[in-house]
């Protein structure tokens, strides 16, 4: 039998591929439906009410995790956004609009706490300065110190998106 490794959100901050597969399986279970990979071209597909309810899963985890957190720093910094949003995006962990409305990709819940919290001010900052001049880092580094390493860090997972 093999043994359990229990891995601290601060080792990795990802849910590696194969946990999506078990995942994807205990949610078909969870909400009474089947998983069914389809083999076609070497590729598996996964049904879509299967993927969407695992999208609508993070989706949900997201907006209750990172809104509160949001409403917390944006607090601390002074700031007040406009509006908080989730999506999807590609290339993008969040953004905010010059009308200092914010959007998160809702796949950040993947990342660790202390890389969506770097997320977080870094968007709630752009309130402020609408740009990434030296002003706007120093309002960044004020309330996250370390935000270079954190920085570094979402880099590298900024390909999985």
């Amino acid at each position: 039998m093999r043994q359990k490794r229990v891995i601290k959100e601060s080792e990795i901050g990802v849910i590696p591929k194969e946990w999506e597969v078990i995942e994807l399986k205990n949610m078909a279970k969870l909400n009474k439906q089947k998983y069914t990979p389809i083999q076609s071209k070497s590729i598996n597909y996964i049904g879509v009410e299967l993927h969407n309810t695992i999208e609508n899963f993070y989706k949900q985890k997201a907006i209750e995790k990172i809104t509160p957190l949001t409403k917390k720093w944006a607090k601390n910094m002074g700031v007040e956004p406009e509006h908080i949003s989730f999506r999807y995006s590609k290339n993008r962990w969040g953004s905010c609009s010059g009308a200092n409305r914010i959007s998160f990709n809702y796949h950040l819940i993947k990342l660790s706490s202390s890389l969506i919290e770097y997320v977080v001010i870094h968007e709630l900052a752009h309130i402020t300065y609408q740009n990434h001049s030296k002003d706007f880092w120093k309002l960044v580094y004020k309330h996250l110190s370390d935000y270079k390493v954190r920085e570094d860090k979402i880099r590298i997972f900024e390909k999985l998106i």
